[in-house]
């Protein structure tokens, strides 16, 4: 992993990256968890901004991850592989230190009647970012331009962190992260609707729900070596408004149906 980690700074040699705006002081997240001992990893756009600043921009006080400052460093360019490794060390005790429990909980919930867990003891289950870099604004504020820039640079790393670990299944929260995910592995998931996902409006304008299922074995121009599994959700848990607690329970349970 420490060589996947050094081709993802080398990325951050690129001025070009830091105007796409992303947050250039923060380490790129690689993943979140115990990537080692992981079966199972939930997928999103990008880290969020939350991970290094507090609801006022503020740079967190009991830090999730390191940042220039942290490490000692004036610039990436002075990055050594003692840096590197301690980088690693505070993704894979991620779960273990001050974890965003606001929004990493209600996916642990959905997977609460499975074996697997972000947390300890089962610990095998770890998240990851088709972008490693957090950025400034979120994802659906940056430009369109942007976007697409960053997915170009970053969709090979993705698959190569894949191909380093032990996952059989994927998890895609939301409609934006599984079309995303579906251009970058050149794939057309089986979308399915799910009538008691529906969330419903006082105009009737009601926001049907669909599950997503499928497997891949490249990402970008990464060939996997293995078929890994895929299961997504058209609702965006954390932030998709009228999830219900009985939308919630549905789409629990139909994981649990989908993971052996």
């Amino acid at each position: 992993m420490i060589k996947i980690l050094e081709e993802i700074f080398k990325i951050l040699e690129d001025d070009d990256v830091i105007d796409l705006g992303i947050i250039e002081w923060s380490t790129p997240i690689p993943y979140f968890g115990n990537f080692n001992n992981a079966k199972i990893a939930t997928v999103g756009i990008n880290p969020s901004n939350r991970e290094f600043t507090d609801s006022n921009n503020e740079v967190l006080k009991n830090n999730r991850f390191h940042t220039l400052e942290s490490l000692n460093l004036n610039n990436w360019k002075e990055i050594s592989e003692n840096h590197l490794s301690k980088i690693l060390d505070a993704c894979n005790q991620y779960f273990e230190n001050n974890p965003y429990s606001q929004w990493f909980n209600k996916l642990e919930f959905l997977l609460s009647d499975t074996s697997y867990s972000y947390y300890f003891p089962l610990s095998n289950v770890c998240h990851l970012d088709l972008i490693p870099f957090a950025t400034l604004k979120k994802w659906s504020n940056l430009s369109i331009k942007n976007q697409k820039n960053l997915l170009n640079k970053c969709a090979d790393i993705l698959g190569d962190i894949i191909n380093e670990s032990k996952l059989e299944y994927i998890i895609l929260n939301g409609t934006t992260v599984i079309s995303t995910f579906e251009k970058v592995s050149n794939i057309s998931l089986d979308k399915n609707l799910q009538e008691t996902w529906q969330l419903n409006r006082i105009n009737d304008s009601h926001v049907l729900g669909y599950s997503f299922t499928g497997a891949f074995n490249k990402i970008g121009n990464v060939e996997l070596n293995r078929e890994i599994k895929l299961i997504g959700f058209n609702h965006n848990i954390q932030s998709s408004f009228g999830i219900t607690k009985d939308v919630m329970l549905n789409i629990k349970n139909w994981i649990n149906t989908q993971i052996k």
